[in-house]
């Protein structure tokens, strides 16, 4: 007797969220790497921590988080440009540049 498979659009395995759709898996890890920056946003905004010291967190935390399993992705443009939307604003917070400038 044959049993029934169930279809899923999406399944949450080894911290990488599984899906037909990409699109959901990115915004997702985007919405973690903003999580990580606010809550590192006390020290980034310290002006006695080296900025040396804060690219090097950006670098082994932030960027990371990210970019966790990104190999299996399919990015189309638009979400590229999410991706470099998120990092150019992790760059401007670290950075202290205000987004007026250019």
């Amino acid at each position: 007797m044959a049993s029934r498979l169930e279809r899923v659009n999406g399944q949450k395995f080894q911290g990488r969220y599984l899906c037909n759709i990409d699109n959901k898996e990115i915004n997702r890890r985007l919405s973690i790497g903003r999580m990580a920056m606010t809550k590192l946003e006390k020290m980034m905004k310290d002006r006695n921590v080296k900025k040396a010291t804060k690219i090097k967190i950006a670098d082994t935390i932030i960027f990371p988080t990210v970019t966790y399993a990104s190999e299996s992705w399919t990015l189309r443009k638009r979400e590229r440009k999410k991706i470099d939307a998120f990092e150019l604003w992790a760059w401007r917070r670290i950075l202290r540049v205000l987004w007026t400038k250019k």
